[in-house]
This record gives C-alpha cells, sequence and structure tokens, in this order.
C-alpha cells in the first residue's frame, strides 16, 4: 500500500471551483477546436432551449484534473477513471464548484473512489465518479 493511500478516509470531502469566465471559454474553444454553435451563438442556444450558450462540458473535467493534481493531500496520484452525468448546463459568468467525497477505498490496489457533485449558484449541475491510483 502506498503512503498516501493512508491519507484517505471514507466521507472526507474535498473541493475546488472554477469561473467559466470568457477568457476561460475562449482558451478551451482554442485548445479543442470545438466550434459548437450552442456553445457561442447566442441565438441558436436560444433556439434549442438554452437560456444563452452554454459552456463546454469537459471543461468540468478541468476542475476534476485540478482537484486531483492540486487539492488532494497528496499529489502523488494518477486518474484511472472518470465519468460525468450532465443534469442542467452552466453558462459563462457561472463559478461552477466541485465537491469530491470520498466513496470508498481500495487498499489492495491502492485506489480511491470519489463521488462528484459540480453546482453553480442555482443548484447541480453535474454529477458523477472519478477512481484514481496511488502511487
Amino acid at each position: 500500500m502506498s503512503e498516501g493511500f493512508k491519507l484517505f478516509k471514507v466521507d472526507e470531502a474535498f473541493e475546488t471551483s472554477l469561473l467559466m469566465s470568457e477568457e476561460v471559454i475562449r482558451k478551451f474553444c482554442d485548445i479543442s477546436s470545438d466550434t459548437n454553435a450552442v456553445h457561442n451563438d447566442a441565438a441558436y442556444a436560444r433556439k434549442h432551449g438554452f437560456r444563452e450558450p452554454i459552456v463546454y462540458g469537459n471543461l468540468l473535467g478541468a476542475l476534476i484534473s485540478n482537484l486531483v493534481g492540486m487539492q488532494l493531500p497528496t499529489n502523488e496520484v494518477i486518474i484511472l477513471r472518470e465519468s460525468i452525468d450532465f443534469r442542467n448546463p452552466a453558462y459563462r459568468g457561472d463559478v461552477v464548484k466541485l465537491r469530491a467525497t470520498v466513496a470508498s477505498l481500495h487498499e489492495a490496489v491502492s485506489s480511491v473512489q470519489l463521488k462528484l457533485q459540480f453546482t453553480t449558484e442555482t443548484g447541480q449541475v453535474a454529477t458523477g465518479t472519478c477512481v484514481i491510483k496511488c502511487l
């Protein structure tokens, strides 16, 4: 068992957040080359039931990366699996908060399962899970 694994406790929670600014969204668009109109055309977004262009869902993955790489009691971890179930859109200007709670510990393989909750001030955006391996 790794020394880092011993630092985790079931029900312990970790948090991070990200302001979905115009700059963050533009940079993600540049990196991903995803120019889908639902993310950058207000008329298109409204036509399809959104109040304005929606944030890229994979920006939530960046929150997972920050949490796993920077917010845990050890940075000697890697992501084995992550899953995000989108519930409601996030919009420009929203601060998306990620709360990750330790759901289970698997000592034999030094892995930790995290339950993920993504929220904004208006409520739930997404849920998910992430499994990390302690090195």
